[in-house]
């Protein structure tokens, strides 16, 4: 049978050992095993220092503040603006991709301690920057009491408004005032002008009546004086005819024309004063005709006055309605604008943090491996020390499935090495990976069909006189004793 097709069962087997050899060990624990000859490494556990992603904010003329909302209205454009708190994207731009060394305080082969400063970039800007983040501070600060000012000014507003609502009501009433007693004037004038002109229609008809006696009395009169007339003027005499019985004699007569006299008198006193209570009638009913259309234009004119002072008070109530709505508004942003004044302080704990950015410092104490040199361009990200951490420790080898199923945590091995003088190292297995992965090409192993293989890690013993710093990196041969001095596996062992 050829190679090829006898490796290929043992390939298929390779890939299914770690779940049986699993649950076989975790069933019966560690059998009794032979010695595990397989070589190692040394462990070389080193810390890259990368290069700071370093920002500089752009300076925000608004403090934080985005835009600027509508004016208030009633107020001033430059004095009621509310402002908006801007977005945090908007409120830095990255310095740029590369990074300038200014300084490198160390040197390869230095040994340095956790917290000293390797290297230092060039922070002139970030130094500026903490300057503007003071200024930003300062104006986003200044917004609140601007707002305050606009708040104050709303109220001056609306007390305006009140008063001048308070004169506009007055003037309402007022106007209602005079328009009632010119509405009764104009009824009052209506029902007058029927009633004089009856007056003066019985006035006219009176007069008439008097007009008529009189003529009656000027005629009886004129009668009366020309039978007188004829009457003699002497007393009669004996041989002179009598009158004639029934007729009046000059006394009746003379009597008669002093009484029609006196009628006519009267009857033209009555003229008199109906003439003239005629003409006080005419004159009245001439003011009423013109007094009429008088109060009716003023009434009109106070229904215009009104109308307009009722839509001025309108006006005025919509601006007040607005004012209010504006300091509501007002308020809001006020609560945002002292949000934001709190948020511009961290701008400056922002700029000094990438102030302090600019200095890197190790992060764990070991020796320096590698340092880049003064002025060179680094990206963000990109390696500018390598720290080698004390001295080696632990040791990493690969097992197959089969051989991790004779060992577990803590189980003992000894270290051997060309460069080892004296007795082997002694180690114990302190970490055992938890599946089987490809090992490292450079990793040298016995077994020809080994695919897949389970990391496992040893860590020295700590014993005294015995020396403990190796090689990061070195190959060692490593020979694990996991049935040895009746050490023998557990379930809890097992666990990885």
């Amino acid at each position: 049978m050829p190679d090829h097709q006898a490796s290929q069962p043992v390939r298929r087997a390779a890939t299914v050992l770690p779940l049986v050899v699993s649950l076989v060990v975790g069933l019966f624990g560690c059998a009794e095993p032979n010695r595990i000859l397989v070589s190692g490494n040394v462990d070389d556990d080193v810390l890259t220092v990368q290069a700071p992603q370093i920002e500089i904010p752009e300076p925000d003329l608004n403090a934080g503040f985005a835009s600027a909302l509508a004016a208030t209205p009633g107020l001033p454009a430059t004095s009621g603006q509310a402002i908006a708190p801007s977005s945090p994207d908007s409120a830095a731009a990255p310095l740029g991709s590369w990074n300038r060394l200014a300084t490198v305080e160390v040197r390869e082969g230095d040994q340095v301690q956790a917290g000293q400063v390797l290297v230092r970039f060039e922070s002139e800007a970030l130094r500026a920057n903490i300057n503007v983040a003071h200024a930003d501070a300062r104006v986003a600060a200044s917004q609140v009491p601007v707002i305050d000012t606009a708040i104050d000014k709303t109220y001056d507003k609306e007390r305006d408004i009140n008063s001048a609502l308070k004169k506009i009501n007055k003037a309402i009433r007022q106007l209602k005032t005079t328009r009632a007693n010119l509405a009764r004037q104009l009824s009052r004038a209506r029902r007058q002008l029927p009633q004089l002109e009856a007056k003066r229609d019985q006035v006219q008809s009176q007069r008439e009546q008097l007009h008529r006696k009189l003529r009656q009395a000027n005629q009886q009169r004129a009668e009366l004086k020309t039978v007188l007339a004829q009457l003699p003027s002497q007393q009669p005499t004996t041989s002179a005819p009598s009158p004639a019985p029934g007729s009046p004699n000059r006394e009746q007569i003379i009597a008669a024309i002093a009484k029609l006299q006196e009628a006519r008198t009267q009857l033209q006193s009555g003229l008199k004063q109906l003439t003239r209570a005629e003409g006080q009638l005419t004159t009245g009913l001439a003011r009423l005709r013109a007094g009429i259309p008088k109060l009716e234009k003023a009434i009109g004119q106070i229904d215009t006055g009104l109308a307009k002072a009722r839509t001025q008070r309108a006006e005025l109530r919509r601006a007040k309605t607005k004012i209010i709505d504006a300091r509501a508004e007002l308020r809001r942003t006020r609560k945002l604008a002292v949000v934001a004044a709190d948020a511009a302080t961290v701008g400056i704990d922002v700029a000094e943090n990438q102030r302090l950015l600019s200095a890197v410092t190790a992060p764990a104490s070991g020796v320096v491996v590698d340092a880049a040199t003064v002025g060179e361009v680094v990206a963000a990200g990109a390696t500018i020390a390598t720290i080698r951490q004390g001295a080696a420790t632990s040791l990493t080898t690969w097992l197959s499935p089969a051989q991790v199923g004779q060992i577990c945590l803590g189980s003992p091995a000894s270290v051997h090495a060309d460069w080892i003088t004296g007795q082997p190292l002694r180690a114990m297995i302190t970490l055992i990976g938890d599946r089987a992965d490809y090992p490292p090409t450079a990793f040298a192993t016995d077994e020809v069909h080994l695919t897949r293989a389970i990391p496992v890690r040893l860590t020295l013993a700590r014993s005294s006189g015995q020396p403990q710093p190796l090689p990061p990196g070195a190959p060692v041969d490593i020979e694990i004793l996991p049935g040895a001095n009746g050490h023998s596996c557990s379930t809890d062992t097992k666990s990885r």
